[in-house]
């Protein structure tokens, strides 16, 4: 009788990104916008988990860019020019959005995608919705899921 054994090793989707965006030759995300948003969607995602597992309230961002920039300021993202996080790859505005539920917080950022209106969350609108529970442990995911 054989017996295997399944080992589970989880990495942070910032670590994971972080290796394939190393190993991806540069030209695939400068190339694909859709990919490289939902990469710095993912990130924002990441950065928004480290501020509310440091209990920073993230309900005191009210825009996007005041959230940005208080993230770059406590050195959890790092922009390489002054639109990153704060626009699509498309050069569109990202949107912010926050949900108070009874038991956890919902923050939405969304991208109009490549057609630059907003169908909300539908159409080719890419989102990350990141869930930070009261209790227990905060998550994300991207809409569409690929």
């Amino acid at each position: 009788m054989l017996v295997k054994k399944v080992v589970t090793i989880s990495l942070g989707c910032s670590l994971l990104l972080a290796g394939l965006f190393l190993c991806l030759p540069h030209f695939v995300l400068d190339e694909n916008p859709k990919a490289k948003t939902r990469y710095d969607l993912c990130l924002i995602a990441e950065a928004l988990i480290e501020m509310h597992n440091q209990d920073i309230t993230i309900t005191r961002y009210r825009t996007i860019t005041e959230f940005v920039s208080a993230a770059e300021k406590d050195g959890i993202l790092d922009r390489n020019d002054e639109n990153r996080f704060i626009k699509d790859d498309w050069r569109h505005p990202l949107h912010w959005i926050i949900q108070t539920e009874p038991e956890q917080l919902v923050v939405i950022v969304r991208s109009d995608g490549r057609n630059g209106l907003s169908e909300d969350g539908e159409g080719d609108d890419i989102s990350v919705i990141v869930t930070l529970p009261k209790r227990g442990k905060a998550g994300y995911y991207l809409k569409p899921a690929n």
